[in-house]
Order: structure tokens, then C-alpha cells, then sequence
């Protein structure tokens, strides 16, 4: 039934946690990553592959995926979730062993706010005044 809110669960196949394990969520993101796609498209993308994900709930969060969705939603400019990644990070006590440390971890906070701004810039024109575009 998928009007209450217990909606009956989807059977899954016997090795959907191969499919779903983290080492293969977060090569998925990567590749994802990989895509020379408009950030704003990236964004809906990273975030509904990160609810689907979740809603199955067989894929545990691992120190590996959690860099990584932070470095995809970092790039995607999903600031908010961005912010969100790095304060679990810090409250699970997840090192960061990718080139450039905690350091690099801060760096893709402030990526978060330069994509989110990506497609604004670019779908601006800035001889026209703000009231008319």
C-alpha cells in the first residue's frame, strides 16, 4: 500500500548487498563525478542517488563513502549537505586519509559554495540588468 506511511517493502534479490555494499556506492559516485555534466543536473543527481541509497538502507556509511559524498556533493554544490557530511565526519571521528588531510576536507566546503554559484553565473547575462533576466 503506498498511500500510508509504512509502504510495504520492496523483496530484494539474494545479492543485492554486493550491489549496495559502500565500496561500490562510493565508486558509483565517483564515476558520477567523472560525468561532464552542469552542476545544477549533478546536484539533483548526487542528492536523489544519496536518498535512494539511504531509503534501502543496506549500505553502511564507512569512513571511504563518507569523504566521498562529501567530495560529490562538494563539487555538486549541495553547500548545506556539504556542511552536514563534514560535522558527521567529525562526530564519528573519521580521519581523513586522502591526499591533503582535514585541510582537504575544508577546501571542498568552499568548492560547495563556488558550484553553487557555477550555474548562476553562467545563465547570467551581466550587460542586462537583474530585473530583466
Amino acid at each position: 500500500n503506498t498511500y500510508d506511511n509504512n509502504p510495504v517493502p520492496i523483496p530484494l534479490p539474494k545479492h543485492a548487498h554486493h550491489l549496495l555494499a559502500s565500496d561500490t556506492t562510493e565508486r558509483v559516485l565517483k564515476a558520477m563525478l567523472k560525468m561532464n555534466i552542469p552542476t545544477h543536473i549533478l546536484s539533483k543527481k548526487v542528492r536523489s542517488t544519496e536518498k535512494l541509497i539511504g531509503s534501502i538502507g543496506l549500505t553502511q556509511l564507512t569512513n571511504n563513502l563518507s569523504y566521498r559524498l562529501l567530495e560529490a556533493n562538494a563539487k555538486a554544490g549541495n553547500v548545506g549537505r556539504t556542511i552536514q557530511l563534514l560535522n558527521i565526519r567529525k562526530s564519528k571521528k573519521y580521519t581523513c586519509s586522502h591526499k591533503g588531510g582535514v585541510k582537504r576536507e575544508f577546501e571542498l566546503a568552499v568548492q560547495s559554495i563556488i558550484s553553487a554559484g557555477l550555474y548562476l553565473r553562467t545563465k547570467r547575462n551581466v550587460f542586462i540588468s537583474d530585473h530583466d533576466q
